[in-house]
């Protein structure tokens, strides 16, 4: 009988140690679900956050895309424009030198044709 009282005593302290690791491992279980939940949360938080970054940024990329366009066309027509004045400048210079040669040509044979009539006269 007083071994087992012994053996009762010596499971009763273990009960006791098992029983108190069991609730400290409890609490410990419970602030790591506290700090999962907090994380989780957090988590959430950041990835909205991030969501919200990568919206503004396709937003953003869009508008500067639109520009881009924009001003690439507005390049576009002014290459087109200063082109246009380059052909019609050549083309002006081109008639200038023509009616030029008409020109001289013709005061050539006007000179021709005075010296004509004073030499017949």
């Amino acid at each position: 009988m007083g071994e087992e009282k012994e053996i009762s005593k010596s499971l009763n302290v273990e009960l006791k140690d098992r029983t108190g690791q069991i609730k400290s491992l409890n609490m410990v279980n419970d602030d790591l679900e506290k700090t999962m939940r907090e994380i989780n949360v957090e988590k959430d938080h950041l990835e909205n956050a991030k969501k919200a970054i990568e919206r503004k940024f396709e937003s953003n990329k869009k508008i500067l895309n639109e520009k881009i366009k924009s001003l690439n066309d507005i390049i576009i027509g002014e290459t087109e424009t200063r082109e246009m004045w380059v052909e019609r400048y050549n083309k002006e210079a081109h008639e200038h030198k023509t009616t030029n040669a008409i020109l001289m040509n013709l005061k050539g044979e006007n000179r021709d044709a005075i010296l004509k009539m004073q030499q017949s006269i």
